[in-house]
């Protein structure tokens, strides 16, 4: 959180987005956690036509949520086109890690875990997939066994007892980390 905080939201979003964007509102964190949460929700109820999520009338398909209470659209894809995990986009970088631009973000969120949870006594190495929403994204790749095949491939490791993914890392990056 402190990572979202001080650096994501700050540095990246609204700094990158005034440079970018002459009438931008500053995101705030109540408001990117709102839009994270939107974000999530669109990944897990998959409606054919976005614009549904914040329809206000009967549909067929509509969500349980009407996701202008909380947000315009408008405003959704603007922190949606405007983001970005550093400041200074950098091609070298780009070239030897395609997912530079996150690495101090999974770095941040697998310290944090380390500080509030507990592993129990079994741990599971897995791979998990980062469902491709039909938009540019690095290390691209298609595995047919996974129920979302086209993403980006990571391998976590979770506690057993509690299912709860406790590590992150990039497939082509992971490295095994003794605790």
């Amino acid at each position: 959180m402190e990572h979202i905080d001080s650096v994501v939201i700050p540095a990246t979003i609204n700094l990158h987005t005034v440079t970018v964007m002459t009438a931008w509102v500053p995101v705030t964190l109540p408001e990117y956690l709102t839009w994270i949460a939107l974000f999530i929700i669109m990944t897990t109820t998959l409606i054919p036509d976005r614009k549904a999520y914040w329809y206000k009338g009967d549909f067929a398909f509509k969500p349980v949520i009407n996701f202008s209470t909380w947000m315009t659209m408008e405003r959704f894809d603007a922190i949606n086109k405007m983001h970005i995990f550093v400041v200074v986009p950098d091609g070298m970088a780009h070239g030897n890690d395609k997912l530079y631009q996150l690495r101090a973000f999974i770095d941040a969120y697998n310290e944090k875990l380390k500080e509030v949870v507990i592993p129990g006594k079994y741990l599971c190495v897995d791979e998990s997939m980062n469902q491709w929403l039909g938009h540019g994204m690095p290390n691209l790749k298609k595995i047919p066994r996974k129920p979302h095949s086209i993403g980006q491939e990571w391998k976590t490791v979770a506690d057993v007892n509690t299912c709860c993914i406790i590590r992150l890392c990039c497939a082509r990056q992971c490295r095994l980390i003794s605790t």
